[in-house]
């Protein structure tokens, strides 16, 4: 194995570490602006109608009012620093230079166009700077150990690419992606159904019981923040990407292996059914540049451009730099304030992807 391709697999494999560190913490982050958001939303709505309670001349109940403003203001904090959208497109980015090079490596290995010349090696370094020079961020490093693992440990045959890339990829992500994504949907569909549940029998004592009225207010805030949280993690569109990724994946090696080819038109067309599933992929997190959703290029596209050699264009031949604005936001909902009057409360809109 030489040693282009041992380093340019050894950046593949920092750049999806980095990709899941980023995506880890603002999955994290999200979980907790959207508990703060809730708690600060029921601290508020029930202090005017929970009984006065008195500690050492203390008035407990004159707390809540100062905690809910508390903690909505803990929440608009940490959405402002750890929930930017700078730290989202850190992870969008970090996860295309990341199958950016693990696609080029295949391609490398497999003997595919543009690596059937007489100095492959040099193309694939070329290649590599060009993927990674699309991100200004610093990468984390995986353990030394850790480096090559998963790497063929030499050129691929058209059954050895088929079992290592493309059985690899429909077993290991995209059926696990589905089931995921799938499962997803189905507890959304149960939150709703409860929460809606909660709502018609509260709403039918709110109007005789101060606390039934505080509570719905309280399930209503709490309902949209949450819908508003699965919503975003845009399951439904995902799953149906990796479908038809698997169907098509599928319909190749099933054509491939009734023809009896030896050629590498497999490993080309496999390989473009990846990056078209990742065109998706990146058009669904992509934020448009300006509110106006004028198309600019982006740092993405350019990942997109470098990897496959030209302008890559989304579902629907859509530019990859007009996909909808998504992933780490902050949805405003309105909740009953501590006086009665509307207070806005911000749950975090986070529930990305993983990474292969």
């Amino acid at each position: 194995m030489d040693k282009t391709v041992q380093y340019v697999w050894s950046e593949y494999r920092n750049w999806a570490l980095t990709s899941r560190n980023v995506k880890a913490r603002l999955e994290k982050a999200g979980a907790v602006v959207l508990l703060l958001s809730i708690l600060g939303t029921a601290a508020g709505t029930l202090s005017p109608v929970l009984p006065d309670l008195i500690v050492n001349d203390f008035h407990v109940v004159s707390i809540l009012p100062w905690a809910s403003a508390a903690l909505l203001a803990v929440a608009a904090y940490l959405t402002s620093q750890l929930l930017a959208d700078s730290q989202r497109q850190v992870w969008v980015k970090a996860r295309a230079v990341a199958e950016g090079l693990k696609s080029e490596c295949f391609k490398y290995l497999a003997g595919a166009p543009p690596y059937d010349v007489e100095h492959p090696a040099h193309v694939l370094a070329d290649k590599a700077y060009d993927l990674q020079r699309s991100i200004a961020e610093v990468k984390e490093q995986v353990k030394p150990e850790e480096r090559l693992k998963g790497l063929p440990t030499g050129p691929l045959t058209l059954p050895a690419y088929v079992e290592n890339r493309v059985r690899e990829q429909i077993d290991k992500y995209y059926i696990p992606g589905i089931s995921r994504h799938s499962a997803a949907l189905r507890r959304a569909k149960l939150v709703a159904l409860g929460s809606g549940f909660l709502i018609v029998l509260l709403s039918v004592g709110s109007s005789k019981a101060a606390w039934a009225a505080a509570v719905l207010g309280i399930i209503t805030t709490a309902a949209a923040a949450i819908a508003a949280w699965f919503q975003s993690g845009r399951h439904q569109q995902l799953a149906l990407n990796y479908q038809d990724a698997v169907s098509k994946l599928e319909l190749l090696v099933a054509r491939s292996e009734m023809a009896g080819d030896t050629d590498k038109r497999l490993v080309v067309e496999a390989e473009a059914v990846f990056q078209a599933e990742h065109a998706a992929w990146l058009s669904e997190w992509q934020t448009p540049a300006t509110g106006d959703a004028a198309e600019k290029r982006t740092g993405n596209s350019a990942v997109a451009d470098a990897s496959n050699g030209g302008a890559v264009r989304g579902p629907d031949d859509v530019p990859l730099d007009r996909g909808p604005a998504g992933g780490v936001q902050v949805v405003p909902v309105a909740s009953p304030g501590m006086s009665g009057s509307t207070r806005g409360s911000s749950a975090p809109a986070m529930a990305p992807d993983a990474t292969s």
